[in-house]
């Protein structure tokens, strides 16, 4: 029997979801209060006089691989009259634009300046959820929970490539090793697109943070992203079954069905929240997004679930139950293997913070459905 249900996403921590796209410095500007002011390159070149098109020019010939002019020139000839977006971004970025444009240059400082896009539609620039995403994570924890019911698991080897075959051996006997046996052929998902408000998006630092609060990194691994921040709501639709004709010879436990996902959500996430919330607290970093799960608990599991989205999802969260292998590398040192990183990746106002406090995890959403 074919279900269709509505769904409703609501994001809790910052997500980012690529676009393939990056903003780079001649799309934007920071205005005074350290927003981003982001616009269309042609149209900003559209709008000048013939006198600040002579001095783009003569610009453009003589500044050799040195951008800074350029960035001065966009800055000194924007007018908040063009048709433009307003982000608000990390104050530190903020502070290194300042300092580029007085001429305090360390590195490549195009390079500091380019920020990967979160995935939008092109019609309005706003951001949305692709279907694809939230499939992933439904296919990943059913495929999980049948792993777990059914006792099968990949071996651990450290040969990377047998390792990824034992995976793709295990997926093709969950799934039944063929298109037509395939009970996620018939699960749909679209895409979730904000149906009221326009939802919120930062320029935020991601950085690498060591699980081990004693433990500290002279020079952390920070990369600056667009983000969707928490408060934003995605709506679109699933649809769960098969048709009356589809192979008899499975069980009911093994198709895809909604109590069954519930509960595959269940045994997938509650253990690992309660992990993650006890690593968050023991780093000082953020665990708010728990508070509003809790705040839903009567409801968690039986008509809505939390699922983890995005980029720095986190390799527990992307693997089954079972059989999580996760190399773990560090300078000079040989290769471990694990079932938990080290290291977490948390969304930060600040380049180079000294504490993780406020900084947050990536990717939480809870997801609502609604039969129709």
């Amino acid at each position: 029997m074919i279900e269709n249900y509505k769904i409703r996403l609501h994001v809790l921590t910052p997500i980012h979801i690529g676009s393939g796209d990056a903003y780079d410095p001649t799309q934007f500007v920071f205005d005074n209060e350290g927003n981003l002011l982001v616009f269309d390159t042609a149209d900003f070149l559209a709008g000048l006089n013939e006198k600040q098109l002579e001095e783009f020019s003569r610009i453009c010939k003589n500044m050799s691989n040195d951008m800074v002019p350029v960035f001065r020139f966009f800055k000194a000839n924007f007018s908040r009259s063009m048709k433009h977006r307003t982000i608000k971004a990390s104050p530190d970025l903020f502070k290194r634009y300042e300092e580029v444009l007085k001429g305090i240059k360390t590195g490549n400082v195009t390079n500091q300046f380019e920020f990967k896009r979160t995935i939008y539609n092109e019609c309005n620039a706003m951001p949305y959820i692709p279907g694809s995403s939230l499939k992933g994570c439904i296919k990943n924890i059913w495929m999980s929970a049948v792993a777990t019911d059914k006792k099968i698991s990949a071996p651990r080897t450290t040969n990377q490539g047998e390792h990824k075959k034992a995976l793709k051996d295990l997926e093709a006997k969950i799934l039944c090793g063929s298109f037509e046996k395939d009970p996620f052929r018939f699960v749909k998902v679209s895409d979730l697109h904000a149906k009221e408000e326009k939802p919120e998006v930062e320029i935020r630092y991601a950085v690498s943070r060591s699980r081990n609060p004693e433990k500290t990194f002279k020079d952390n691994l920070t990369v600056p992203l667009e983000l969707i921040m928490p408060g934003a709501v995605f709506e679109g639709q699933l649809t769960l079954g098969e048709p009356e004709n589809f192979s008899k010879s499975w069980t009911t436990e093994r198709k895809v069905h909604f109590l069954t996902l519930m509960g595959g959500a269940k045994k997938f996430y509650k253990p690992k929240i309660s992990r993650l919330q006890a690593l968050l607290k023991n780093i000082k970093a953020s665990e708010s997004f728990i508070a509003k799960l809790i705040r839903v608990k009567e409801n968690l599991f039986k008509t809505c679930i939390p699922v983890k989205l995005g980029l720095h999802t986190g390799a527990e969260f992307i693997t089954l139950d079972g059989s999580r292998h996760i190399k773990i590398s560090a300078p000079g040192k040989p290769a471990k293997y694990g079932e938990e990183a080290t290291t977490i990746w948390l969304a930060s106002q600040n380049k180079k913070p000294d504490t993780a406090k406020g900084m947050q995890s990536f990717g939480w959403a809870l997801v609502e459905f609604e039969k129709l």
